[in-house]
């Protein structure tokens, strides 16, 4: 079990370093910026996600635009759905509002909210999947140890604040 962890540890780790190295790729997005500023002046933040994700997997012009395609309908997907659970948050709110809610017209709306939900998870899987297969294996590689680093951003921030990163 301990030697499992620490792989485990092994690979977060290392995501997250490669992460963090791949920021060295920002200077290609300083263009833009007053002469002299460099991307360690900069806040990381302010760049576009996907510009983001182009540099850290070093994606090729017809990749971008790919994920752009998939991005592009991957919301069109989503938005009704979207919609609709938005929809239902607002009735359950009306109901609990009330004096005598229902409880049968509150159950099926939560129902019905996650059973949205679910196809909303289930569109997102396969966008992600699709983006996936126009990766070369190292970008899934490098996609992969970022999904992993990501298992562990819940704990970033307390990291940061008590003043360790």
């Amino acid at each position: 079990m301990r030697r499992k962890l620490h792989r485990r540890c092994v690979g977060v780790v290392s995501a997250i370093a490669l992460l963090l190295g791949a920021w060295s790729a920002a200077p290609a997005f300083a263009a833009g910026h007053p002469a002299g500023a460099t991307a360690a002046e900069e806040n990381p933040g302010a760049y576009p996600p996907i510009q983001v994700v182009a540099a850290v997997l070093k994606l090729s012009d017809d990749q971008v635009h790919a994920l752009v395609q998939i991005l592009t309908a991957k919301a069109q997907a989503i938005q009704p759905l979207a919609e609709q659970i938005q929809q239902h948050g607002q009735e359950i709110a009306t109901l609990l509002g009330g004096a005598n809610p229902d409880p049968a017209q509150l159950g099926r709306l939560l129902i019905e909210t996650t059973a949205l939900q679910a196809q909303v998870q289930t569109i997102s899987a396969a966008f992600a999947a699709q983006f996936a297969s126009v990766l070369s294996d190292p970008q899934k590689q490098t996609l992969g140890q970022i999904h992993q680093a990501s298992q562990v951003c819940p704990v970033v921030p307390s990291f940061a604040a008590v003043g360790v990163l």
